[in-house]
């Protein structure tokens, strides 16, 4: 990692925010202050440090990561659904057969992994062609966010990918289906009206599921990228034992967990299907 940041130091510009705190006070939050013991400060105010209240700072840090999130999902389901669905329903079984392993594949790749391997190919591939790729730190709402929404989304992506996949085609041997065949149909109205709304719950829990896969890897993601989020600035604050910001930004973790799961619970359960 650290051969990587010394690369990325020689190659790229420094990274600039466009809207939040200013670009020179949000790196702080990787490493120590200026003036600061690197060692941990039970009176430290991280707030204070960058000219902000609390909420103001826990708020800007959930915003940056609302935005990698956010794309990391619509990634996912816009890719992920309807991919699922042609495995399920279209694809030749060899192909089906081939996608699914791959994805049983992206399944076991940690986050932090992904992203480690594309920050030393976006170095490895800049040094060979004399020009930037992508940034491989820093944030903002351009290039940097490229990095950091792959890392987050390849796994949803195969996790939603397989699931939409297999219900897809449990759901096209059933004998409704079948039916709804047998009557002279058409394929359309027998895929939409027949199978995607009885696989409705799946679509919800897959997309829930993932989205409770980007909030466990945001954390480390965040730090290995030096993104502002509130994962970072969760860390920085038990680095420093700033108990308010730590504490602020705990809640807002747990909140988001706990409303993905709460809506689990209710996309499933209205529709008389349960959780795995």
């Amino acid at each position: 990692m650290l051969i990587v940041y010394q690369l990325a130091r020689l190659r790229y510009a420094p990274s600039v925010a466009t809207s939040g705190l200013s670009p020179a006070s949000i790196p702080g939050w990787l490493i120590a202050p200026p003036g600061s013991s690197p060692l941990a400060n039970p009176s430290f105010d991280l707030a204070h440090l960058y000219g902000t209240d609390p909420p103001t700072l826990i708020v800007t840090a959930f915003l940056w990561s609302s935005a990698i999130v956010l794309l990391s999902c619509a990634l996912t389901i816009a890719g992920g659904i309807p991919l699922g669905l042609w495995l399920g329903l279209r694809a030749p079984r060899a192909v089906a057969a081939i996608v699914l392993a791959t994805t049983s594949f992206g399944l076991t790749l940690p986050a932090f992994f992904i992203a480690l391997a594309l920050q030393v190919a976006a170095v490895w591939l800049t040094a060979r062609i004399h020009s930037t790729v992508v940034p491989v730190y820093g944030y903002g709402l351009d290039g940097h966010l490229v990095i950091p929404v792959i890392a987050l989304s390849l796994a949803p992506f195969a996790y939603v990918t397989r699931m939409v996949a297999l219900a897809a085609s449990a759901a096209a041997r059933a004998d409704y289906v079948r039916t709804a065949r047998a009557k002279g149909l058409p394929e359309r109205v027998v895929t939409y009206r027949h199978i995607v709304a009885n696989i409705a719950a799946t679509l919800t829990e897959s997309a829930l599921g993932a989205l409770r896969i980007m909030l466990g890897s945001l954390v480390i993601v965040e730090y290995l990228l030096a993104w502002p989020g509130i994962g970072l600035l969760t860390l920085r604050a038990a680095n420093v034992q700033d108990v308010p910001v730590f504490i602020g930004c705990a809640i807002v973790i747990a909140s988001l967990f706990l409303a993905s799961e709460l809506a689990l619970d209710v996309g499933t359960h209205r529709r008389g299907a349960v959780s795995a």
